[in-house]
């Protein structure tokens, strides 16, 4: 398995979304963060375009910041904190909390399973720290393993939320079909040897396009709003 890219691009566009700014702030700072997002600076995250930009806080204002994270997950019990193994979420805080000298906790895009790989989830945190948000992912990655790696950090609206506003979840899964496996190629994909066929196998996933409850898949404690998705697209 591998997460894509997380698409987090409409909600920026739509109009006078984040209005709204964290008590404390000063009027300068309202000011500022309306020009920001008045100017429409694009950044691009997975294939969407992000309204925002990153401003320096003043000491103790509180920030919200986003990160890019890729990631191998063959080493780790998947995304979200747990008490039997290590986990890309932990590592984060504990990254974070060390950097910052604060107690910080992520929220994430896509809470990914034991052993899938990321190029591009997607989290947030809340912080007062005064270093700039763009710098944060050089400090992060000498502090993360060297299978994690931060590609982006900046500075998004307080209310943004990833798994609220996301647009586009894009999943990959890799077959090796051939004679013989790859050694280079086997945390990264499903060795089969017999002969695929293709036309069958694009038939068969036609009944998945299109919307869909997934709750019989989700456990009775999810905390998703909603399970119904839109699979938009398979390409095989």
């Amino acid at each position: 398995d591998c997460l894509l890219s997380r698409g987090l691009g409409d909600v920026y566009k739509r109009q006078g979304y984040g209005g709204q700014m964290l008590p404390g702030r000063s009027r300068t700072d309202q000011d500022e963060a309306a020009g920001i997002r008045k100017a429409g600076l694009l950044r691009i995250c997975g294939g969407c375009a992000l309204l925002g930009g990153d401003y320096r806080s003043e000491s103790g204002i509180m920030k919200r910041v986003m990160l890019i994270v890729a990631y191998d997950g063959t080493n780790y019990c998947g995304w979200q904190v747990q008490n039997n193994g290590d986990t890309i979420e932990g590592e984060l805080n504990r990254a974070l909390s060390s950097l910052l000298k604060e107690e910080i906790a992520v929220i994430g895009a896509s809470r990914t399973d034991s052993g899938v790989h990321a190029l591009g989830n997607v989290a947030v945190f809340d912080t007062e720290a005064r270093m700039p948000a763009e710098k944060m992912a050089y400090a992060l990655n000498s502090r993360l393993p060297e299978d994690i790696r931060v590609q982006q950090s900046f500075r998004v609206d307080d209310q943004f939320h990833p798994r609220k506003t996301s647009c586009i979840k894009t999943y990959e899964y890799r077959i090796l079909n051939r004679e013989f496996e790859l050694p280079g190629e086997r945390l990264n994909s499903h060795f089969f040897r017999k002969k695929l066929d293709v036309a069958k196998m694009r038939e068969a996933c036609l009944p998945f396009l299109g919307e869909h409850d997934f709750k019989s898949f989700c456990s009775i404690h999810t905390q998703a709003e909603t399970t119904v998705r839109i699979l938009s697209l398979i390409h095989i």
